[in-house]
């Protein structure tokens, strides 16, 4: 019997791992590595539906004019946008499309703030490295998924298109391996006339983790997301939300943890015009903690959009640990928490089960 190259198994892991991390990004509006474009703003250097290769902040060079950049918009619907730094203000960047007439704060965007910036694409050469057709594979999985949730009927769900997606992966992760184990099974050859029908442990363990996950993954991207609050910046007369020009206006944002473990919140109020007073929560089990939201009213009057992002986790593992990932990316930080769960299920399985195969009954 030919035994299958072990690298080429590792090889193989990795990429369909990494697939799902990227895709897994996407969907939670936080991309890993990856990113795509959907107008012509910066066509020819990125044309639109194709890819570019997103680098963080912790392994690029500052920002500065000239560069091409990543960042979170504050009126874009898109949210992420990459535009190039055309000048420097003490309020922020000023940015523009290379194919743009007017720069992204002649139409209404505030200058970018370094906060906002969460990476640059790579570049060889002073050529963008792009990858053709990228948004088309994105969109694509995002509105087959979005269909099997409508017909499902959970669209009132937040996190229940994540929570599809990771399970279709799950399923097709136990196919293979059960598919892949009854091919080397059929190839064995023996000259016993009684057999044994057998299953390979880590298809139960494969089984059993996905079990485990989709409701750990579940707690974490069900109540996360991002919360946009309009304020009006305009001089009292009454109406509510109005905020004098100039000032600001604090409210307190809770947090309930009524679930049996307790949880880690990470808070952001990315862009300008916003703060909070305090970004990480630990909250025990059946307990609440409460953190200030600060909105800064701009001089000018006028209706103004400031942001705030919740992450939750179950506490599994450091807290400035968790902070450091989470920095990296929400997904990074989704699957080191996941993989944090499953881990003593994986030793405890080798311990006393193994992976070798397991009979189940006698056959013929």
């Amino acid at each position: 019997m030919t035994r299958r190259n072990p690298i080429w198994s590792v090889l193989g892991t990795g990429v369909v791992g990494l697939v799902v991390l990227v895709v897994l990004g996407e969907l939670t509006g936080h991309p890993l590595f990856l990113g795509y474009v959907e107008t012509g703003s910066m066509d020819p250097v990125i044309a639109p539906g194709d890819g570019f290769i997103a680098l963080s902040p912790m392994v690029t060079a500052p920002a500065g004019v000239g560069d091409l950049v990543v960042f979170e918009s504050e009126t874009n619907e898109v949210t992420l946008t990459v535009h190039r730094i055309v000048d420097e203000t003490p309020e922020g960047y000023i940015t523009k499309g290379d194919n743009s007439t007017f720069t992204d704060q002649a139409a209404g965007e505030p200058p970018v703030a370094t906060p906002q910036i969460v990476g640059k694409p790579l570049a060889v050469g002073g050529e963008v490295v792009t990858i053709p057709g990228y948004g088309g594979f994105v969109t694509g999985v995002q509105g087959g998924l979005q269909r099997g949730i409508e017909r499902l009927g959970l669209g009132r769900y937040p996190g229940a298109q994540i929570a599809l997606f990771l399970l279709i992966v799950g399923l097709g992760f136990i196919a293979l391996a059960v598919g892949y184990d009854v091919v080397v099974e059929e190839g064995r050859q023996t000259t016993r006339q009684s057999t044994r029908s057998e299953v390979r442990g880590w298809v139960i363990l494969v089984v059993v983790l996905v079990v485990v996950a989709l409701p750990v993954v579940t707690f974490m991207t069900v109540p996360s997301g991002t919360t946009q609050v309009t304020i009006l910046s305009s001089d009292s007369d009454g109406r509510p939300g109005a905020i004098e020009p100039g000032t600001d206006r604090t409210v307190p944002i809770g947090v309930t943890n009524t679930l049996y473990v307790p949880k880690v919140v990470i808070l952001e109020a990315p862009g300008s015009g916003a703060t909070l007073s305090e970004t990480v929560l630990v909250v025990p089990h059946n307990a609440s903690a409460s953190t200030n939201y600060t909105v800064t009213a701009p001089a000018e009057p006028g209706r103004y959009a400031r942001f705030r992002t919740e992450a939750h986790y179950p506490y599994v593992m450091p807290v400035g640990l968790l902070e450091r990932l989470h920095g990296i990316s929400p997904a990074i930080a989704i699957v080191g928490v996941t993989g944090v769960v499953l881990m003593p299920i994986v030793v405890v399985f080798y311990l006393f089960v193994g992976f070798q195969a397991i009979p189940l009954r006698e056959v013929g």
